[in-house]
């Protein structure tokens, strides 16, 4: 069943009931890096979108960063998996404010994100509507159809206390995008798996087109605890949300993180315990239906 660790215990954007699903532990995976096969210059787009982590709060601002030199790349063509199950989230808080995030498709219509960019201390609370879009490429016409959400989970631990190993929930979609444009798979993997792979991290950064267009870049994880992730992969505000996965030699990406924060030294993410794979789990039994796959 979902988790009744305190600060992984769900809560919903209707009302405050509680959920239940299994709970499964991955076996171990090797990693490697994913490259995009092919580099070119980003449209130049003016207008520089607020990240959602400036809706956290008061003295909560959590920067996301580069790391030295910026090495991250604009994605080819987010049009092809997995790039097109990677979308960018333009969020209208209850007092009407408009920011950005990043999401990913975890299930046909589960998209998983972070937890601030669902629920926003500063702004009221719950996100009135999400607009989920996937492969946006800049000003091209969009190939696949946005979808807007209004069904929103995420956790206690991210709720009263702001926790940063709780900063994840999912977008409940009323149509199972996954179908057509494919989803990650999800896996809660050991330490020393994490520590022994690269590390993939993609999204819609407000620095670089304006929040999109999709960039890119990987690396080994730094370090790892029992609630977050850290490494030196460049980001930037817009990107929160942003799946951190492996690829599997056998051609399945395997997300293992949810990126949510960082500053100049490092960046950070959730990590995918098996109490978040509880809830997500559950989250994607709520949702318009479909399978939820796990590494094994």
């Amino acid at each position: 069943m979902a988790s009744d660790e305190a600060y992984h215990r769900p809560q919903r954007s209707e009302d405050g009931n509680l959920e239940a699903a299994p709970i499964s532990i991955v076996a171990p995976i090797l990693g490697r890096i994913e490259l995009p096969t092919e580099d070119r210059k980003p449209r130049i787009l003016e207008k520089k979108p607020t990240d959602a982590s400036f809706a956290i709060g008061a003295g909560r601002l959590w920067d996301e960063d580069i790391i030295n030199v910026d090495d991250r790349i604009p994605v080819p063509d987010v049009f092809q998996y997995p790039w097109r199950a990677i979308c960018a989230l333009r969020i209208t808080s209850r007092t009407g404010n408009q920011y950005v995030g990043t999401g990913w498709l975890a299930a046909p219509s589960l998209v998983v994100t972070a937890g601030h960019c669902l629920y926003l201390h500063k702004e009221g609370g719950w996100a009135k509507e999400i607009t989920v879009i996937p492969a946006m490429n800049g000003n091209e016409p969009p190939r696949f159809d946005a979808v807007r959400a209004t069904r929103f989970r995420t956790v206690d631990g991210w709720i009263e206390g702001m926790a940063a190993g709780s900063d994840y929930g999912g977008i409940l979609l009323d149509r199972p995008l996954g179908d057509q444009l494919g989803y990650f798979s999800v896996g809660a993997l050991g330490d020393d798996q994490l520590k022994h792979s690269w590390a993939n991290i993609s999204g819609y950064p407000s620095d670089r087109g304006s929040a999109r267009i999709q960039f890119f870049h990987a690396r080994l994880l730094v370090a790892v605890n029992e609630s977050r992730l850290f490494y030196d992969i460049d980001t930037f505000g817009g990107q929160s949300g942003s799946p951190i996965w492996f690829t599997a030699e056998d051609g399945r990406r395997i997300a293992v993180g949810i990126h949510t924060s960082g500053g100049k030294r490092e960046n950070a993410g959730t990590r995918i315990t098996g109490n978040v794979l509880a809830n997500l789990r559950d989250w994607r039994g709520n949702s318009s239906g479909g399978a939820m796959a796990t590494a094994s």
